[in-house]
């Protein structure tokens, strides 16, 4: 189980799916109702609370049910832009029964807080939510004398009985969620950087990316050296070994080339990379803002993503500037051609992949925020590792993406042995990238 902690109880909201359908039972005045329409973009959301039904006019703490129905009432009209949000006024197990077993994506239990009520409710929740969804829920305290203990206690013996499910997250604002023990899919992802010269970046986002991104399991860093000469491959020996020992981390390194090439450089690291995801991370590029970090890594971002998006999607920043930020299905960006290797230096390189993936139907995914932050690193700094000033080539870059747009050369490097390379891997192994 994980413990998490959060500043804010919304901020729970991050652990579960965007563009699913869900339920709140007990829903009171709205507060929570509100923020999933705000922050998951639910397709369709059923906001189940008894009210007057059964409480009559006041609820257990003094307050008018008829009132907390107007000012949820009113929230859902602010906030439910796309009308996907239905009020139902009824007991929640009595409303769920009439469903289809397997209809939810997740639920939230937030009700009573009741012994037996909290055990009717786990019992049809666990057959109205799918085999892959999430059963969440407020008010988990395990002190026998707090008055919502019937929660706990409830859960605890629950879980007991159905083994097949498992208490998977809880955290500091007594909010809980249950899976079953195979419903999450951890995917493999890479995060890919490219670098010729660029130690002083390195050595500050490397690490640090490292340790942001420690509790997803499946995640490898690779880090391809463009036969830089700034000592890289010895910071790399003498501080990273344990992380390449470990798998966490691949370095190769690629003899020969006076200048950088992004394109090139970026189909050799992404054709190295094992993950199902491919995700490209500049040299000065940090994973999240080291100093304000979200409660959610950049690789459990794009696992929760691929959860509603299993093809044709872009993991990008956004649409204007990228900064690097950039991946895909590892198929699918074979299947575009990768980057374009006609487009030589620096720039436009991401733009033009973005483009001609969403010529071929992709959809973006935008996730920035708080997982977009960098070194400010000086253009010359940049300009040192390139044959030709970046401005140049951008432009360059960029016309020549157009005329390949709309002729409608969506696919790069046809015809091409694009991306081979000869690299050695972990300062011992010669590998071949086909």
């Amino acid at each position: 189980m994980r413990l998490v902690e959060l500043e804010n109880r919304m901020d729970f909201t991050a652990f579960l799916p965007f563009n699913s359908v869900c339920a709140e039972l007990g829903v009171f005045k709205g507060h929570f109702s509100a923020e999933i329409l705000k922050r998951l973009n639910p397709k369709r959301l059923y906001l189940i609370d008894p009210y007057w039904k059964k409480y009559g006019d006041i609820f257990w703490n003094g307050k008018g049910t008829m009132d907390c129905w107007k000012c949820a009432v009113k929230r859902l009209r602010q906030n439910d832009i796309n009308k996907v949000a239905s009020m139902v006024v009824d007991n929640d197990t009595d409303f769920l029964k009439d469903l289809p077993d397997g209809f939810f994506d997740w639920l939230y239990i937030d009700s009573t807080h009741e012994y037996e009520d909290t055990l009717k409710e786990l019992e049809i929740v666990s057959e109205k939510v799918k085999d892959t969804g999430l059963i969440a829920g407020h008010d988990w305290y395990d002190r026998p004398t707090h008055k919502h203990y019937g929660v706990h206690k409830a859960i605890e013996e629950w879980l007991l009985s159905n083994p097949q499910y498992e208490l998977y997250l809880r955290d500091n604002k007594t909010q809980w969620i249950i899976k079953r023990s195979d419903a999450f899919v951890e995917r493999n992802i890479s995060f890919c950087t490219t670098c010729m010269n660029r130690l002083n970046d390195i050595r500050e986002t490397l690490p640090f990316n490292i340790f942001a991104n420690e509790h997803y399991p499946n995640l490898e860093f690779v880090l391809l050296d463009y036969n830089s000469s700034d000592g890289l491959g010895e910071w790399v020996r003498e501080n990273m070994m344990e992380h390449i020992v470990s798998g966490r981390l691949k370095y190769y390194r690629i003899e020969g080339p006076e200048y950088f090439d992004m394109s090139y450089s970026r189909n050799v690291a992404f054709k190295l990379a094992t993950g199902e995801i491919v995700n490209n991370l500049d040299a000065d590029n940090y994973t999240v803002n080291p100093n304000d970090p979200p409660i959610m890594s950049f690789a459990e971002r794009l696992n929760k993503t691929a959860d509603i998006f299993s093809e044709k999607v872009i993991f990008g920043k956004s649409r204007q500037f990228l900064h690097g930020r950039i991946g895909f299905y590892r198929h699918e960006f074979i299947s575009l051609g990768g980057y374009d290797e006609d487009i030589k230096g620096y720039g436009y390189d991401d733009t033009d992949l973005l483009i001609r993936a969403e010529c071929m139907g992709f959809k973006l995914d935008k996730w920035g925020g708080q997982f977009c932050e960098r070194i400010k690193t000086w253009k010359k700094d940049k300009d040192k590792n390139l044959e030709y000033h970046w401005d140049d080539t951008r432009r360059e870059n960029r016309l020549l993406s157009q005329m390949n747009v709309a002729e409608g050369k969506f696919v790069a490097n046809k015809g091409k042995k694009w991306g081979r390379a000869t690299v050695m891997k972990n300062f011992r192994e010669k590998v071949e990238v086909w």
